[in-house]
């Protein structure tokens, strides 16, 4: 049996991470969402320590060290670091990163009334500050690690880079499920649901731009989306607040997304691609000696 689940995890390691991560996640925040909703009668679920929640947010990074011990060992970890700490990359890459989220944020708001770099802005620095790092070791960007460090190479070595953006998109919309689920409870509509998958897979689409073209950088990926948690905050910031921010920001990253696949064509969605589509073995003996390549 042993032996069997062992194989299982050599022959589909993306589905392994994504079945972990979701079990690890959803363990606790699942059953507490739903307490919270009184649709279940667990009162432990009421109270759940702030520390345990905490770590619902590493579960993808977890994963994605497990499932790379069981598939490569200590070598599975020395590439999964490699990603990570791929820092040497052209400079225009951390630019767009960091201020792309900028730009869609500001385009959002001219419409109305333009960004002046006043005092809010000045007002705003800290909490600003305090949400990026928060975003990049806390929420989303550690994050990275797993799902594009891990999952996106794999993904990108059986199909085109848009089809993989928008697959990992998926898998990430269905993590934030008992969030989603809490949200429709409270607002009571599929508008706002649909409209954050809807961010979740351009922001994944984006991201595997970012990855692809960087040469396989996790960091640059992270940086994107500790950028994009920051300057969101100006959605809702007064005096920025407009009545629908959210949709506007979907709709300006779906555009960047039409415009990319324009620019770059949806199989590498780079001009020097990091991954490409490879020749996996499919035979079991083949993936139990040679597990699947990443690279």
């Amino acid at each position: 049996m042993r032996l069997h689940s062992s194989s299982l995890v050599l022959r589909y390691p993306v589905a392994a991470f994504v079945i972990l991560s979701y079990g690890l996640s959803w363990i606790i925040v699942f059953p507490a969402v739903m307490a919270v909703r009184d649709q279940v009668n667990i009162a432990v679920f009421s109270n759940i320590p702030e520390g345990l929640t905490f770590l619902v947010r590493f579960g993808p990074l977890i994963a994605a060290i497990v499932v790379s011990l069981l598939t490569g060992g200590i070598d599975g970890i020395r590439k999964l670091a490699d990603r990570v700490l791929h820092w040497r990359v052209g400079f225009q890459w951390y630019l767009i990163a960091l201020a792309l989220p900028a730009f869609l944020v500001y385009h959002i708001h001219f419409r109305d009334k333009p960004l002046g770099f006043d005092n809010t802005w000045m007002r705003y620095t800290p909490v600003l500050s305090f949400t990026f790092l928060s975003s990049m070791f806390i929420g989303g960007g550690q994050q990275q690690i797993g799902w594009c460090g891990f999952a996106l190479p794999k993904l990108l070595a059986r199909t085109g880079a848009l089809k993989a953006g928008i697959v990992l998109g998926l898998f990430q919309s269905f993590w934030h499920l008992p969030y989603l689920y809490n949200s429709w409870a409270y607002r009571g509509t599929a508008i706002y649901v649909t409209s954050y998958v809807s961010h979740i897979i351009a922001i994944a689409v984006i991201g595997t731009w970012l990855f692809n073209s960087s040469g396989g950088s996790v960091l640059i990926v992270a940086l994107f989306n500790a950028s994009m948690s920051t300057f969101g905050k100006f959605l809702t910031a007064e005096p920025y607040k407009l009545a629908n921010p959210f949709s506007l920001l979907v709709c300006l990253e779906i555009a960047t997304v039409i415009f990319l696949v324009a620019v770059f064509g949806s199989k590498h969605l780079s001009r020097s691609p990091a991954f490409s589509i490879v020749s996996i073995p499919h035979d079991s003996e083949r993936t139990l000696v040679h597990p699947v390549r990443d690279e």
